[in-house]
């Protein structure tokens, strides 16, 4: 018996880890938290490539994703972003965009971005980054 409640008691604490964790990490909530939806993306060779896929709890409208470079002077282009959502389907997306810092991806893409409550995956291919062709890159969202 002694056994079975260490069980269940490690399992409660994975369960409020988890919790905590896709509550305080996941796009919705950082959205709302005006934060960042991806903390420090990692520049190298002058491009980049993501693709996390992210619980969403519920509908998100997100109205502005500000990027941030590090260094202040770095420019680049996004070669495409792509949102799926949990249905398989584009939820927000573009191609092509030249970027610098405080560009809004939402309105240089013609946004707002919803996303719908589930599994969803964000796709970010980048390119021609200088003049350091390893930099750091995040993105401010905002509801």
């Amino acid at each position: 018996m002694s056994t079975l409640k260490k069980l269940i008691s490690s399992v409660k604490i994975l369960a409020i880890c988890a919790v905590l964790i896709l509550g305080l990490f996941s796009p919705t909530a950082m959205a709302e938290n005006h934060g960042d939806m991806l903390k420090s993306i990692s520049i190298e060779g002058g491009s980049f490539k993501v693709n996390p896929v992210k619980p969403l709890n519920h509908q998100a409208t997100i109205r502005s994703a500000v990027v941030a470079l590090e260094p202040a002077n770095e420019t680049g282009t996004i070669d495409a972003i792509v949102i799926t959502g949990p249905d398989g389907k584009r939820e927000f997306g573009c191609a092509g965009l030249k970027i610098k810092n405080g560009t809004d991806l939402i309105k240089s893409c013609g946004g707002p971005a919803i996303l719908e409550p589930g599994a969803t995956s964000y796709m970010a291919i980048g390119s021609g980054f200088a003049p350091n062709s390893n930099a750091k890159l995040s993105v401010d969202l905002k509801s």
